[in-house]
């Protein structure tokens, strides 16, 4: 039971929609102007190429006719306007390749912003959608704070402080234990062997902060939260993690829950969840969710 990452905290989902949303038109506009841009060059270029032809041909002439004074010059004026005129060519073969990249870019963005963009867009407002649903249960947060920490009841003002809204309902077949009613038996001396005491305290601190505000939501379920442990790499081929939400929901109210028993004194006897109950009262807890077992309660 490792600390929890903050799934109240949408704002990272809200810069990235807010990214998404400002990327789509410039990846457009980059594309418009590219093309823009390609036509005017190709023009010139192929006006110059034209020039150059007409160069070369002039060239050419000149040295048809050339004496054999002026015959050394007008082979060194061919040169350079043929290599003038390839320069021209290569320029204009880079072009037509960029626009044809351009196109090729272009038909992707298009296809991009008719698709990808709106899936991912639709895809974070989800989420978005979900970590909000996921925080208004914590409007109260405080309040269930403070009625987990709520020490030197009456059992009467315990079995009272169980039905406020200070305390979320549990799921069905579970119910709020007093911890003052709970009698753990050589409790200083409680060994801690197969989970250590800090990392029991951590897990019930996750529970009380990211699941018990949320269990009166007609959303929430296990399945909700282990789809959570999903998305942020919290499942591993069935290995239990130890910052999962879906195991933490599992340790209160899966086949091993705290379970007491009524006993003619009017204390509570733990048949399970001794370590939990012990932790949670060191925490400063005054009830913990569970099963109570035959008797009157």
């Amino acid at each position: 039971m490792g600390s929890q990452a903050d799934l109240r905290d949408s704002r990272v989902l809200e810069r990235l929609l807010e990214v998404l949303d400002r990327l789509a038109r410039p990846l457009e506009e980059v594309a418009s102007e590219a093309k823009r841009d390609a036509g005017p060059r190709m023009r010139r270029l192929e006006e110059a190429i034209g020039s150059g032809r007409d160069r070369v041909d002039a060239a050419e002439r000149a040295l048809a006719v050339a004496d054999e004074e002026s015959f050394g010059s007008c082979e060194d004026g061919v040169e350079e306007a043929r290599a003038q005129l390839r320069e021209l060519e290569e320029a204009a073969d880079d072009v037509r390749e960029a626009a044809g990249r351009y196109r090729t870019a272009s038909r992707d963005l298009r296809a991009m912003q008719r698709q990808e963009l709106p899936a991912a867009s639709k895809f974070l407002r989800e989420q978005i959608d979900a970590v909000h649903a996921y925080t208004s249960f914590h409007v109260r947060s405080g309040e269930v704070g403070r009625g987990l920490a709520r020490g030197g009841m009456s059992d009467s003002d315990a079995a009272a402080h169980i039905a406020t809204p200070a305390l979320p309902p549990l799921p069905s077949g579970y119910q709020w234990i007093p911890l003052n009613r709970i009698i753990i038996p050589d409790e200083d001396r409680l060994e801690f062997k197969k989970v250590d005491r800090n990392v029991i305290e951590t897990g019930m601190q996750a529970f009380s902060r990211d699941i018990l505000p949320s269990l009166n939501h007609a959303g929430f379920s296990r399945d909700y939260l282990a789809s959570l442990d999903q998305a942020v790499g919290r499942c591993n081929g069935g290995i239990v993690h130890s910052e999962s939400l879906a195991n933490l929901y599992d340790i209160f109210f899966g086949s091993d829950p705290i379970a007491a028993s009524p006993t003619t004194s009017g204390t509570l006897d733990l048949s399970s969840g001794r370590h939990r109950a012990a932790v949670a009262r060191g925490l400063g807890w005054t009830h913990v969710p569970g099963r109570m077992l035959g008797g009157s309660q």
